[in-house]
């Protein structure tokens, strides 16, 4: 997805983190209902959906990461 929106907004750098940056916020959002309601399994499974949507946003910042050193590896081969 980071790809996706690197490709469709090539002028805007930082709208490829907005997707990690989502998942994040709503990872810390799981969390934090997770903590302070009560209840069983309710809260095991927010727990596990905060885990894979932290996942998802490391993975997703490491792959904007990624997009940016190519991107700057082009331009100085362009400039050579």
């Amino acid at each position: 997805f980071a790809w996706a929106l690197y490709r469709i907004f090539l002028p805007y750098r930082w709208v490829k983190y907005l997707p990690s940056a989502g998942a994040f916020a709503f990872a810390a959002y799981q969390v934090y209902v997770a903590r302070t309601s009560p209840g069983g399994f309710e809260n095991l499974a927010r727990g596990i959906a905060a885990v894979l949507l932290l996942a998802g946003a490391l993975g997703g910042a490491g792959a904007a990461m990624v997009l940016d050193r190519l991107e700057a590896a082009a331009r100085s081969r362009e400039d050579e």
